[in-house]
């Protein structure tokens, strides 16, 4: 099944009989309990449904088929929960993206979010077929696009989930951008100085290396910022301070996202690019000067992404010494 052509052959009926399998085990019979030994069995038709979910026809199927609720049941079950978390987080990152029937699945069943935003968001535990961080990195894709479609009738709902016990996970969603910044900064650095590359290639070698992610973050935070939120907003310009960072950061790196957007069709491209652009519009206007932040009147992102996110720490610490 190595082929995207024989994956969507098999489509219909290899992702019924996965999601059937996986339901068996996830409720088996009363005289029958979760055993050690479905641990092979689980991760056969976890890397199976993974490899159906990169073809767009096979997302819809699993939607009809219920899978949306299966993989939400799979997180919230006692024994599976633990071990194939990550696993239902990251077949529900791939199917909800770019297939309608799938994210409304998702955004009205009425545990959807909590799964997606468990307790704490920063004791995450490494599943069977995932290590942390991997599903950290679906988790936030996940988020981002619930951000990119959110239906209003739960945006409320999602901005609500980001205000719980005092902003923290807008603090974990700002650590984890200066993470991913000094990441790619780091991994861009490296790649310019051993070869020349086309702007094309650096991209992709961007993504390879955290980009993804850190654009995904920065989605997240400029869709909480554009509803106009004085107290998320008022938390999201404290993050930044505290990171001697500016709203300028979250521009380029939307930026170049926004100018990278294509390979799809011309109406879904100009979809994204609108989407992006009215996330980017907001974090335009000037800075407030009494927190500290630079001001930045025309608000022009720059030519080529240069995140200088270690650059300005560490300008803001010679200022200080």
């Amino acid at each position: 099944m190595s082929s995207m052509e024989n994956r969507c052959q098999l489509g219909e009926n290899a992702v019924t009989v996965v999601l059937a399998a996986l339901s068996s085990l996830e409720s088996p019979n009363e005289e029958d309990t979760y055993d050690v030994d479905d641990e092979e069995l689980l991760d056969s038709l976890f890397r199976c449904l993974f490899l159906l979910l990169e073809h767009s026809e096979n997302k819809v199927i699993f939607a009809e088929a219920g899978g949306v609720q299966l993989m939400i049941k799979i997180m919230q079950h006692e024994e599976l929960g633990h071990s194939y978390y990550g696993s239902a987080i990251v077949a529900l990152d791939m199917a909800v993206k770019d297939c309608q029937p799938a994210f409304k699945n998702f955004v009205t069943d009425a545990s959807g979010l909590d799964t997606a935003f468990p307790a704490s968001m920063d004791v995450i535990l490494q599943s069977i077929l995932h290590e942390k961080e991997v599903i950290e990195e679906h988790q936030i894709s996940l988020i981002a696009s619930l951000a990119d479609g959110v239906a209003k009738m739960i945006k409320d709902m999602l901005l609500t989930k980001f205000a719980e016990n005092d902003f923290k996970r807008i603090t974990w969603l700002m650590e984890l951008f200066v993470r991913y910044s000094d990441k790619v900064e780091a991994m861009t650095k490296h790649l310019k100085d051993k070869q020349q590359l086309h702007p094309s290639e650096l991209y992709e070698e961007k993504l390879q290396c955290g980009f993804s992610t850190l654009q995904s973050i920065a989605v997240i935070l400029a869709y909480l910022w554009s509803f106009g939120n004085r107290a998320i907003n008022a938390r999201i310009e404290k993050e930044l301070s505290q990171h001697q960072l500016e709203k300028k950061h979250l521009r380029d790196t939307l930026s170049t996202y926004r100018d990278n957007i294509g390979n799809a069709g011309e109406s879904v491209e100009s979809a994204k690019t609108a989407v992006i652009e009215k996330y980017i519009c907001p974090l335009r206007l000037r800075e407030n000067p009494v927190q500290g932040m630079e001001l930045d009147e025309q608000g022009n992102p720059d030519q080529g992404w240069e995140l200088d996110v270690k650059s300005k720490r560490q300008r803001t610490s010679d200022k200080l010494d």
